[in-house]
């Protein structure tokens, strides 16, 4: 006599999630867009482009922890990448990487790629200038495909008038294999308070949406020179993508 056993319906069920899985990423790969041009400054007032989630995370119920493991175990977890800021203001607009010309130039917004000895050399030489003054050095822990956010202020006292920034910060950063697709909303706020107490102005000192490809060993800088901010304030901020190494 011979005696057949049948094998659990959960080994079908995790059989077709595994090639549902392996699929979907196989798709994404190769249906995953050529890279943009390396820098797109998009115009004032433009929201923060929306980020397409990849094919398997369409599948997944938000619920089913077990499976979006399953996910990780089979095509790994997300790469990690920390986002170092630097926001100096800048006693006026001159250009300090005046003779090279930026990648991208709109209503007095310039931005350029920078290698990591460049980046250290600029970072120093705007920060030993008279006048010129380091606001906040934010770090953002984030991971491909994950939009990530901070909301923070500061504030200080200028001969006796008190004034507060506020900055908004909005990233999603694409790892690639030699590149980090960085898209990002970056607004700053400068608010001012009277001597007398009894009045604020605001006036908004930077508000940029932009999509940068930023090569590993490098890092950008953009400058705000508008000649619309009455207050004389002018920022430059740096912006390097390191990825954590693996322990």
């Amino acid at each position: 006599m011979t005696f057949c056993f049948a094998r659990p319906r959960w080994y079908k069920v995790i059989l077709i999630v595994v090639l549902l899985v392996v699929v979907g990423a196989a798709i994404t790969a190769i249906s995953r867009s050529p890279l943009p041009p390396q820098v797109i400054v998009l115009a004032p007032g433009s929201g923060m482009p929306t980020y397409k989630v990849p094919l398997p995370d369409h599948w997944i119920p938000v619920s089913w922890g077990w499976l979006w493991r399953l996910k990780q175990t089979v095509l790994g977890s997300a790469k990690r990448i920390d986002l170092n800021l630097k926001f100096i203001e800048l006693k006026n607009a001159t250009n300090p990487l005046e003779g090279r010309e930026a990648l991208a130039e709109t209503n007095g917004v310039r931005v350029w790629i920078l290698n990591d000895a460049e980046m250290t050399n600029l970072s120093r030489h705007l920060e030993q200038l008279p006048g010129n003054l380091v606001l906040s050095s934010p770090r953002i822990s984030t991971a491909d495909g994950v939009q990530s956010g901070m909301s923070m202020g500061s504030g200080r006292s200028i001969q006796g008038v008190q004034s507060s920034e506020s900055y908004s910060l909005i990233f999603s950063p694409g790892v690639r294999q030699n590149a980090t697709d960085l898209t990002m909303a970056i607004t700053v706020t400068d608010t001012t308070v009277s001597p007398s107490g009894t009045s604020n102005t605001a006036q908004t000192n930077l508000a940029v949406t932009a999509r940068i490809q930023i090569p590993k060993g490098s890092g950008l800088f953009l400058l705000d020179a508008n000649p619309s901010n009455t207050n004389g304030r002018h920022l430059g901020l740096m912006i390097s993508a390191t990825r954590p190494q693996k322990k």
